[in-house]
């Protein structure tokens, strides 16, 4: 990590222009997720790392 380029955030937050970062609450405090949007799209990621 560059010295000073990281900026800590709580909550629902717009990163940059585009790209939202979203309270993912649950189990684990402070976990987020990224809303990703682009002419007049959303995008949502999701990991469903545990199931097999």
């Amino acid at each position: 990590m560059v010295a000073g380029k990281f900026k800590p955030f709580d909550g629902d937050t717009e990163l940059v222009p585009g790209i939202r970062a979203v309270a993912a609450r649950g189990h684990t405090p402070g976990h987020s997720t990224c809303l990703v949007g682009s002419k007049g799209y959303t995008f949502l990621p999701v990991n469903y790392s545990g199931l097999k």
